[in-house]
């Protein structure tokens, strides 16, 4: 029962803040470069708003402090991980808007930045 709560609370939170955060976005222009040299149905995604994943960190974190087990080191390793993919995300979307370059992100820093990088050296215990 307590799984059906948090997962409604997430859907609240997300549909919410999805209803708050998409508008302020358009309106602050944050869309979507696309590259030139992709193919031609990929043109109407320009404009598409980036960004977007603020309302899953929302929708994550918010019922997971709330409801979840802080003292599990397993919970703590999960926010910990997310948060840190969700600041890599935000900094490969300011690449694409800020600097406009729609390639994001270079690879290299991907490999030390990237989903690698959550892997504790260690099993918690």
């Amino acid at each position: 029962m307590q799984a059906l709560i948090v997962a409604a609370c997430a859907f609240v939170l997300a549909v919410v803040f999805g209803k708050l955060i998409i508008p302020a976005l358009r309106a602050l222009h944050a869309g979507q470069s696309i590259r030139e040299i992709g193919p031609s149905w990929h043109n109407s995604k320009a404009g598409t708003p980036t960004m977007g994943g603020v309302i899953i960190l929302i929708s994550i974190l918010i019922p997971t402090l709330l409801f979840g087990d802080l003292t599990n080191v397993y919970t703590r390793l999960m926010i910990v991980s997310t948060v840190w993919l969700g600041l890599i995300g935000f900094l490969d979307d300011y690449i694409k808007i800020v600097m406009k370059r729609s390639e994001g992100l270079n690879p290299i820093a991907w490999i030390f930045v990237g989903p690698n990088s959550c892997e504790p050296p260690f099993t918690p215990s």
